[in-house]
């Protein structure tokens, strides 16, 4: 019947038939048939004999047959689990080879993937994390563990700055597939993280209220959910943290003298975006240019403290310091910007990217690291002024590691329940997270990480936000 529709259409299948139980089709997404082939192979267990997936299909591409295939527009595999009358997965190689994530021609085809993709991410976090908060109705949260415990699942622990990246995903989401069943969870994740935060927006420590003001504003920009108090408040806390007299910059948190790009970063896009304060914002990052750039590698460090530098340098600061200059770029006609985010992107791609694979930062608040690059690397995709060869070199420089930690990432995640989870670091296979074990803590100002990681709602988190980059980095607008 297939091959009768097709006909109609047009198309001259030829179809061939083999049987498996390959348990997990997803060994078969890769850009290479070759690698995908032997994964097959080693993965299959077969029913009747001799008829291995990836043998089949290898001697489907192969001569005689793969040269009368020359002339196709692709070869499409529709799977089964032999249970059901429906279809569980589609495998799709164009007939001149596996699209690669980073190629540009049928970049219509690769973003649908990437929208599908997301879209599991999203589904696998609002099955496994999204509860009410303390049974309220019209409320809900990130519980920060899965598997979590009674006090999680109580929100006796909930991160603050955690809950605003699920709220900027949330939104990311919204842009990809406007639902308004989506919208209301928008709300509800608003309206819970003030209840949650004793009804109030605002909290000691200045990177976590950037975060959420970033947040907040594309919740009202893009999504329509709109909280002008909760932005007017934490507008002011920025503005009056500003103390170039001390040496920032604005704090880390409050009454202390630690002046860190996790602070400065995202409360300066912040600006950029609210309020008509891009001086402020270009303040901000001249500070950082000034202070906190390694004059060898370019990258930015930590922050500095009582004059002295931490020089730590953690991929989520490289985000941040790309997001405020793009933002600046396309806001200002100073072409400093532009050249701060060349450099930046260069550096990154240099030291932070082994086989142009952003490196991760195991669990915990290190969970978001490499997440928030990705978000910010998109951003050069989608919004750096195109005027010349290094605006060019550095949207295509940020676009491939984009979806090349994208695909790392899909390629090593485990499935549950035909859902994804995400591993730590994106060029690893993901462990699988138990009930048992230690769980992520919070110490000294930050989260440690739980025993597994991958138990950690931020690095899922982490996995989803990518997924929405690489949709956003693949677009045909991009």
């Amino acid at each position: 019947m297939r091959a009768a529709v097709l006909r109609q259409a047009v198309i001259r299948p030829e179809v061939f038939a083999f049987s498996t139980s390959l348990t997990r089709p997803a060994v078969l997404s890769h850009r290479s048939a070759e690698v995908a082939l032997e994964r097959a192979n080693a993965r299959v267990t077969d029913r009747y004999g001799g008829t291995f997936i990836g043998r089949s299909v290898g001697a489907l591409l192969a001569p005689p047959h793969g040269n009368a295939l020359r002339g196709a527009e692709a070869v499409v595999i529709i799977a089964s689990d032999g249970r059901s009358r429906c279809t569980s997965c589609c495998w799709l190689w164009l007939a001149r080879g596996p699209a690669g994530p980073t190629d540009r021609a049928g970049s219509a085809g690769m973003d649908q993937v990437w929208a599908n993709r997301a879209a599991s991410s999203e589904a696998a976090v609002k099955q496994r994390n999204l509860k009410r908060l303390w049974a309220l109705p019209g409320t809900q949260l990130g519980v920060v563990a899965w598997p979590s415990d009674r006090k999680d699942r109580m929100f006796g622990t909930w991160h603050y700055w955690w809950q605003a990246h699920l709220l900027d995903c949330l939104i990311d989401a919204q842009l990809r597939d406007p639902q308004p069943e989506r919208h209301t969870r928008i709300n509800r994740q608003v309206r819970s993280h003030r209840l949650r935060n004793n009804l109030s927006w605002i909290n000691s420590y200045y990177d976590d209220m950037a975060w959420l003001a970033l947040a907040l504003e594309r919740a009202g920009r893009l999504a329509g959910v709109e909280r002008p108090n909760a932005l007017k408040k934490l507008f002011k806390q920025f503005l009056n943290a500003w103390v170039p007299e001390d040496g920032g910059g604005i704090p880390w948190r409050k009454q202390d003298q630690f002046f860190n790009a996790p602070a400065n970063g995202p409360a300066g896009i912040f600006l950029a975006r609210y309020g008509d304060r891009l001086r402020r914002a270009q303040q901000m990052s001249d500070w950082i240019d000034e202070t906190i750039i390694d004059p060898e590698t370019h990258l930015v460090f930590d922050g500095i403290k009582a004059g002295s530098l931490v020089r730590a340098q953690y991929t989520y600061c490289q985000g941040v310091v790309i997001g405020l200059d793009v933002e600046l770029a396309a806001r200002t006609e100073d072409p400093e910007h532009a050249s701060r985010v060349h450099r930046l992107v260069a550096a990154v791609r240099d030291n932070m990217a082994p086989d142009g694979i952003i490196k991760g930062a195991g669990g915990g608040d290190g969970g978001l690291f490499n997440g928030i690059l990705a978000r910010y690397l998109a951003l050069v995709v989608t919004t750096l002024p195109q005027n010349g060869a290094k605006d060019a070199e550095a949207r295509d420089t940020a676009r491939s590691l984009v979806l090349k930690s994208a695909q790392a990432a899909w390629d090593h995640r485990q499935t549950v329940d035909d859902l994804p989870l995400f591993g730590a670091f994106w060029e690893r296979f993901a462990e699988m997270p138990t009930a048992g074990g230690k769980e992520a803590q919070f110490v000294a100002g930050a989260v440690n990480a739980s025993e597994i990681p991958e138990r950690d709602l931020s690095v899922q988190l982490s996995g989803w936000m990518l997924m929405e980059a690489a949709h956003a980095a693949s677009g045909d607008d991009a």
